[in-house]
């Protein structure tokens, strides 16, 4: 069913100074089949009804508000870190405005975007670390979430993503 395109490329310096790159590869994948992946960096989202969290196929209806929990694990302090939290069609954000936010111990500036919500955090000490936002159910139908995913800007080789998931809306 799948196809995979392996492209072979031959890179030469014919120069006598020395040569930087990179190689970058991509993959492809069904959303809803994401699972969570991590090393230093790991994070996971549950979604919240009236203080419940929500079980995996239960029926969502329009109007219903939900908050969004972000958890995310650090295993050492880190500097710069950059939290996105890609949302289903179906999820408009409660809070429009960006701004600058202060939640537990961290400080954030937190952007709301159309199909995203993005956390810049100055610091990151060890730890585990909780930011939350809230929507409203906006439309029916069945919906995938993205994923969650948490990275080191100066490192960008510290990266963990959370799991999808779907959203039923009746």
């Amino acid at each position: 069913d799948k196809v995979t395109q392996v492209r072979q490329a031959l890179v030469e310096n014919r120069g006598e100074s020395i040569a930087w790159g990179a190689v970058y590869a991509q993959c492809l994948e069904d959303m809803d089949k994401v699972t969570a992946q991590g090393n230093a960096l790991k994070i996971a989202r549950t979604l919240y009804k009236e203080g419940k969290a929500l079980a995996e196929g239960v029926a969502l209806q329009v109007g219903d508000k939900l908050t969004v929990r972000l958890t995310i694990t650090a295993d050492r302090d880190m500097d710069f870190v950059q939290v996105k939290d890609e949302r289903a069609a179906c999820l408009e954000p409660v809070e429009g405005l960006s701004g600058y936010r202060w939640n537990q111990r961290i400080g954030y500036y937190q952007e709301t975007k159309d199909a995203s919500t993005i956390f810049y955090l100055d610091q990151m000490r060890k730890g585990t670390y909780t930011l939350e936002y809230e929507v409203y159910v906006t439309s029916l139908g069945r919906y995938s979430q993205g994923i969650p995913v948490v990275q080191s800007v100066y490192a960008p080789e510290f990266i963990g993503h959370g799991s999808s998931g779907s959203l039923q809306v009746k």
